[in-house]
């Protein structure tokens, strides 16, 4: 069994043990299991810990590259999902009370993708309510409506956030919506923007 170093390995530097069959990945899985239950509940680093789900993708990984089938640097990689994406037949809670009993019946297309590639899932990891918005309505009345209005704020926020950096500064596209151009957009018969164009105006409004 591995040591304590193998927890500041890089995943590049774990998939090459995986691949030379250095490293076992049932034996890294089980490692962060335990690592996760010993100091999961210390940190809130969990939503939900999946050891059952998790051992037993360790092991079709660990047997699939004994048979010469290795899928690539993934395969047999340990990780924890965000709590804001669906797992099939897990709850998913948006680290929300309202949300605490929902469960979907399928994967996020991201969870499809790490499955393919032999990726190994511990459990689902701790969010802040809603992606981070801040949700007194939410928390203290249990409004589902109210949570996913501010869900989808949070979501717009935080797409025009990562578009903002990946493009030139100047062009932000957040100082855009902000500006005197989208304010001057056509509007509609009665004067006002349309309301796809409104509701972006004021969620971007309400970005930081």
């Amino acid at each position: 069994m591995p040591g304590e170093e193998i927890f500041y390995l890089s995943v590049s530097e774990l998939a090459k043990r995986i691949e030379s069959k250095k490293l076992s990945p049932v034996d890294l899985t089980q490692l962060y299991l335990d690592r996760s239950q010993k100091f999961g509940s210390r940190f809130n680093a969990y939503a939900h810990l999946t050891p059952e789900t998790a051992l037993a993708r360790a092991k079709a990984a660990e047997k699939e590259i004994q048979r010469g089938h290795y899928r690539g640097p993934l395969h047999g990689i340990p990780y924890a999902a965000k709590d804001l994406l669906a797992v099939k037949g897990l709850p998913t809670t948006w680290g929300a009370k309202p949300f605490a009993n929902q469960v979907f019946d399928y994967n996020a297309t991201v969870i499809e993708h790490l499955n393919s590639v032999g990726a190994v899932m511990l459990g689902k990891a701790s969010m802040i309510e809603l992606a981070g918005r801040h949700l007194p309505s939410a928390r203290k009345h249990g409004d589902p409506s109210s949570a996913r209005r501010h869900f989808a704020e949070s979501a717009v926020c935080g797409l025009l956030t990562v578009v903002s950096v990946v493009t030139a500064r100047w062009r932000s596209p957040l100082r855009w919506i902000r500006s005197a151009q989208w304010r001057g957009a056509p509007r509609t018969a009665h004067g006002s923007l349309p309301p796809s164009q409104a509701m972006i105006l004021k969620i971007a409004e309400l970005c930081p």
